[in-house]
Parts: C-alpha cells; sequence; structure tokens
C-alpha cells in the first residue's frame, strides 16, 4: 500500500505474490543491486522469531529456523497498476549456517546498504 505522507490517504494498493504469514518486522529502501544504483528496491523483512528471544547459544532449537527477506522494485505510486500480483525475490536466511552465534534470533530491523 502506499500513502501519502502528509495526508496519511491511500495513494495505491499492491498485491504481493507471497504468503503474508510468519513474523513481518521490517521494511526497507534500498539499490536493487550493486550493478545499477540508479534503480531503488523495497526489502521487506519476514524475519520476526519470538520464540527465540531466549536463545543464546548454538544449541539453541526454539523458534524458527529460517527466516526470509523480499525483494522488490520500488514501484511508481502514479503509474497505472493492473492489479497482477508483484513477483518478488526471496532470501532465505538459514540459522543452520556455522556464521551465526546463535542457532536462532529475533530480528526486530532490517537495514539496506
Amino acid at each position: 500500500m502506499a500513502l501519502d505522507f502528509e495526508t496519511g490517504s491511500i495513494i495505491q494498493k499492491y498485491a504481493l505474490d507471497v504468503q503474508l504469514q510468519g513474523d513481518w518486522e521490517s521494511m526497507s529502501l534500498g539499490p536493487c543491486g550493486s550493478m545499477n544504483t540508479s534503480k531503488k528496491c523495497l526489502y521487506l523483512g519476514d524475519m520476526g522469531n519470538n520464540d527465540a528471544r531466549s536463545c543464546a547459544d548454538r544449541y539453541c532449537t526454539k523458534g524458527r529456523s529460517k527466516v526470509f527477506i523480499h525483494k522488490l522494485e520500488e514501484p511508481n505510486v502514479n503509474a497505472y497498476y493492473d492489479g497482477k500480483s508483484i513477483k518478488l525475490s526471496t532470501l532465505v536466511i538459514s540459522y543452520s549456517s556455522g556464521d551465526f552465534p546463535t542457532n536462532r534470533a529475533d530480528s526486530e530491523s532490517l537495514f539496506v546498504v
């Protein structure tokens, strides 16, 4: 949904090609890729994991073992929108990777650089 910043009124509603289940925590705007910095993308974080808040080490098994970041090109709110679902790219983050200090984590925000 796109809103007018000053009035709060709805400018446009969009359908996304993703199930809205999980624990959606954050949205961020950033470049679509490192090669083309003129296009901007929205990054949607389905990465909340409230059951993992008490996890402190690699042996914790509470909560979700995977979380997701969805990416789509920022829509032009002034352009015609036909109502079709917008396709997303999805990054799956698995906590089974050895790069994480815990086996589970609860993320509350998303930053794109």
